[in-house]
């Protein structure tokens, strides 16, 4: 007989078992079956007490990829032991359960906190934008800023997760993300979501009555669960096979013979039904092609008894929504909001506005809001769905009050600024031409050669076009030109500038801070500096040209779209 345990924490590792199957983590985390440890396991188990050793005592580690993983680690003997594998044990305000963890290495020097990871290759693991919605990265954050530690951190926090390979060639990667206290609220809101319902699925009183995700089966070599949910799904699809006394008595019945007595049912009689006259027992109202109180020929349903229409599923450049990378999510937003009516463009900042943030989940809900607007299922009279406000700050918990929340409202105070700055443009450009229109006529040629160079000189937009500029993208006067980003084309008239001539300045500060070349920095670090320094359109012309192919746009793509007004990909 297992003991059922009583459900009363949770942990990282918990709530990504309960988001894989709720039946396997029941199994474990409330029933406590603990399955058999694995090999791969075990070697993670061994590789983290070498480095804990090493960090606080100085002791060299015999594993292959614990010693390549110190590269990236303070000297050995450095560490105080207070900063390695330090637990947590805390209720966040809201939750309704307690959150365990234990933060493999914390360096105040850098403020960051470091968790160390093994694994089969480094195909398995996380990116940066990963760790935007990581668990782990989330909590152990969260708890770090809180002062709970007992160390104080400046925001914003670095959380970086070490990397080591353990198959093959020793190879190791560093994978780091940046958090404020603002960034963590929303998703540590989810997070206590989820808390809730493991405390609901604790509460079950068979595994069997937990759902399962038999799609989850065969992860991470085979869930030792996986024969008993076998056949807990045959026995509910299986029929019991008949009794002995059930087959004699279908045969007798086949027969004609009178069943047992057991078998026989008795029939109640009751009183046969009096129809009264003001019953129509010949149905004669039924008969007539169109009833009075029917719609008549070809009218449509009301609207409130109309089916629900459906959305057909939303596909961009070939991709789904769930295939779509950060990129992708990206560029589509650009490119189906540059297509956009003004009425369109309205019903969409409205349903939209309270997304302040960038993510990849943000951007999702913005593509649904397109899609929806794109089949008539949201217009404009629709008023903008009401969010639910959070009344609880998790940092009310801790020493420190959350103060950065509040921060983005300036931001959209700080919006409509530029508006008036193009207005004294309009009045002061026509004023020569207006003055110089009554002069006298018989010197037209000596004084009509200087007056067209205060008009170039005010108003050279207009001038140069490229070739690929389209009515749509012709700005009024009233409007700044847009950056536009240029992927693979050129612009024919020459008004653009290269990326790389552009950032040149910043590349030979980078390549004089290294003492080498930007390309031959390790782990591409020059190229993530550059990119990193990319935060507003600083460069000489509006129009600026890019390769794909170059390890600049690879490791900056992000931050240019984002910069970019517009962004046009073209074919060489």
């Amino acid at each position: 007989m297992i003991e059922r345990k009583q459900w009363s924490s949770t942990s990282p590792s918990q709530l990504s078992t309960f988001r894989d199957c709720r039946r396997k983590w029941f199994r474990v985390s409330v029933l406590g079956e603990r399955p058999p440890s694995s090999p791969a396991a075990e070697r993670g188990t061994r590789v983290h007490e070498q480095i804990e050793q090493w960090l606080m005592h100085g002791v060299a580690p015999t594993d292959g990829t614990a010693r390549a993983m110190l590269r990236h680690l303070p000297p050995g003997g450095s560490v105080s032991p207070d900063h390695v594998e330090q637990s947590f044990d805390l209720t966040p305000p809201g939750w309704v359960a307690r959150v365990r963890g234990r933060i493999d290495l914390i360096d105040p020097s850098t403020n960051q906190i470091i968790d160390h990871k093994t694994t089969a290759t480094l195909n398995y693991a996380k990116s940066e934008q990963d760790l935007a919605t990581d668990t782990q990265a989330i909590i152990y954050s969260a708890v770090a800023l809180s002062g709970s530690l007992g160390i104080e951190f400046s925001e914003p926090l670095k959380f970086t997760l070490s990397y080591g390979t353990t198959r093959g060639a020793v190879k190791t990667a560093l994978v780091s993300r940046t958090f404020t206290r603002a960034e963590l609220s929303e998703p540590l809101a989810r997070i206590g979501e989820e808390v809730s319902e493991q405390r609901d699925t604790a509460g079950a009183l068979e595994w069997s009555e937990v759902e399962p995700n038999y799609q989850s089966c065969d992860k991470y070599g085979g869930c030792p669960f996986r024969d008993d949910c076998t056949r807990a799904q045959r026995a509910m699809t299986t029929a019991p096979e008949p009794t002995a006394a059930q087959v004699s008595s279908f045969m007798s019945a086949l027969k004609g013979e009178a069943p047992a007595p057991s078998n026989v049912i008795q029939i109640e009689e009751r009183p046969a039904l009096e129809i009264s006259d003001e019953l129509d027992p010949t149905g004669a109202a039924y008969f007539q092609a169109n009833p009075p109180d029917g719609l008549p020929d070809r009218e449509s349903l009301p609207e409130d008894q109309r089916p629900a229409r459906r959305l057909p599923r939303f596909r961009w450049d070939g991709k789904s929504l769930s295939q779509m990378k950060a990129p992708d999510l990206v560029q589509a937003i650009q490119e189906l909001t540059a297509i956009m009516s003004p009425q369109t463009r309205e019903a969409y900042e409205n349903h939209t506005q309270h997304l302040t943030k960038d993510t990849m989940s943000a951007n999702r809900e913005r593509l649904e809001v397109i899609h929806r607007l794109n089949y008539g299922l949201i217009t404009v009279a629709d008023a903008p769905p009401e969010q639910p406000k959070m009344s609880t700050n998790f940092f009310d918990l801790f020493a420190e009050t959350a103060g950065a929340a509040p921060e983005p409202e300036p931001v959209q105070e700080a919006a409509p600024e530029p508006e008036p700055e193009p207005e004294p443009v309009q009045e002061t450009a026509p004023e020569p031409v207006q003055e110089t229109a009554p002069e006298p006529e018989p010197e037209p040629v000596q004084e009509a050669a200087p007056e067209p160079e205060p008009v170039q000189e005010t108003a050279p937009e207009p001038e140069p076009e490229p070739a690929w500029v389209t009515e749509d993208l012709k700005l009024k006067p009233e409007h700044h030109a847009p950056n536009i980003l240029l992927i693979d084309a050129v612009a024919t008239t020459g008004e653009s500038s290269h990326l790389l001539d552009e950032l040149a300045p910043l590349i030979r500060d980078i390549e004089r801070q290294h003492q080498r070349p930007i390309s031959l920095i390790p782990y591409d670090e020059g190229w993530k500096i550059l990119g990193a320094r990319l935060t507003s359109w600083g460069f000489r012309k509006n129009i600026v040209t890019i390769d794909s192919s170059h390890p600049l746009y690879r490791h900056s793509s992000h931050t240019l779209l984002a910069l970019a007004d517009i962004v046009i990909k073209g074919t060489r």
